[in-house]
This record gives C-alpha cells, sequence and structure tokens, in this order.
C-alpha cells in the first residue's frame, strides 16, 4: 500500500524544502517538492532533488565512526 506523507528537507540550509514523500511498504520510492509550501512553493534544491539518493547509498553511514 502507498502512502504520502509531507514533510520537509533537514540538509541545513535555510530554504527547508517542502516535500511530499511517497512510501511503500515501508520505503520511501519517490518524492516531489510540496507545491503548498509557502516558502519554496513548487521547488526542490539540489540537495533535495538528490535526497533518495543519498539516504540510500551504501556509501551512508548509518553508525559513529570511532577513532
Amino acid at each position: 500500500m502507498e502512502k504520502e506523507i509531507v514533510t520537509s528537507c533537514t540538509r541545513d540550509c535555510p530554504d527547508c524544502c517542502g516535500i511530499i514523500a511517497t512510501v511503500k511498504d515501508g520505503k520511501i520510492v519517490s518524492h516531489r517538492a510540496n507545491p503548498s509550501n509557502s516558502y519554496t512553493r513548487n521547488f526542490l534544491c539540489a540537495k533535495g532533488n538528490d535526497y533518495l539518493k543519498r539516504f540510500y547509498s551504501p556509501e551512508r553511514l548509518l553508525k559513529p565512526m570511532i577513532r
């Protein structure tokens, strides 16, 4: 079952792009700009557009690195 979740990008920039994420079986399968976001309207910055690629990257750190 697919559902849409309204959220925002938290990639440490002042815009905080509004996002509508489509979730299927507990995994985000797609995302798009939220047209009802009053600040960013129907726009996602480069970080927001690349969000899924980074989130599901095999190189993503899942635990703190210990020296």
